[in-house]
């Protein structure tokens, strides 16, 4: 396999449960994809720029 093919492996299945969750008003498993590491910058992602942790 190559990198994308282990990284959409990986990736799409957590995904699918966390839209599934997120339709059931558990947004724990979406979050739990977003990165923990500092500084985390969202932009375009759901909503407006957005920059760090809250």
């Amino acid at each position: 396999m190559s990198e994308v093919d282990d990284f959409l492996a990986d990736v799409l299945p957590r995904l699918r449960v966390a839209g599934i969750a997120l339709h059931r008003v558990d947004a724990r498993p979406r979050k739990a994809l977003w990165s923990q590491g500092d500084p985390v910058t969202l932009f375009g992602a759901e909503a407006s720029r957005t920059a760090g942790r809250r």
